[in-house]
């Protein structure tokens, strides 16, 4: 990502409430405020914390954020990690979310292999279909200059 307002963008095709994400990551990812790693919405623009359904991966107050939400679901799930130790912007870290978005369903977050975080969500989405690496559609959470990403897959999509 070049700079803070950097995003890419693709569509899936259709919307899918269940899936696997993984990717590579390094940069600065020891960040106070809230940055967009990775994000999954129903739209593909426009979005708004209250109005579309949404997964993000966040970094955030030195640690990650899971977050998972829409309209319809009760409480959204926001889960964070705490502060997590990161070896410097030169590292490459691999993170892998899954998330499965019916009643229910639990999302989890792993960081080099190992579970950081999970949660169940109150309510359901209908499905997601746009991804987003670095900034992501509402624009209000921006991506980390100098982050770069390599080997992406999405997967297991149902």
């Amino acid at each position: 990502m070049k700079t803070a307002d950097s995003q890419l963008m693709w569509d899936l095709g259709r919307p899918y409430q269940q899936g696997t994400v993984e990717f590579e990551v390094r940069g600065a990812l020891d960040q106070e405020d809230k940055k967009v790693l990775f994000a999954l919405w129903d739209t593909d623009s426009g979005g708004k914390p209250d109005s579309g359904q949404y997964l993000q991966v966040r970094v955030m107050d030195e640690g990650m954020l899971l977050k998972v939400g829409g309209p319809e679901v009760t409480k959204p799930l926001e889960k964070h990690t705490g502060p997590l130790v990161w070896l410097g912007k030169d590292t490459w870290v691999h993170v892998k979310v899954t998330f499965d978005a019916q009643q229910g369903g639990v999302s989890r977050l792993w960081r080099d292999g190992v579970e950081v975080r999970r949660g169940k969500l109150r309510g359901s989405l209908q499905g997601l279909r746009y991804a987003f690496l670095g900034q992501d559609n509402y624009h209000n959470y921006k991506s980390i200059p100098g982050l770069m990403f390599r080997n992406l897959r999405i997967y297991d999509l149902r």
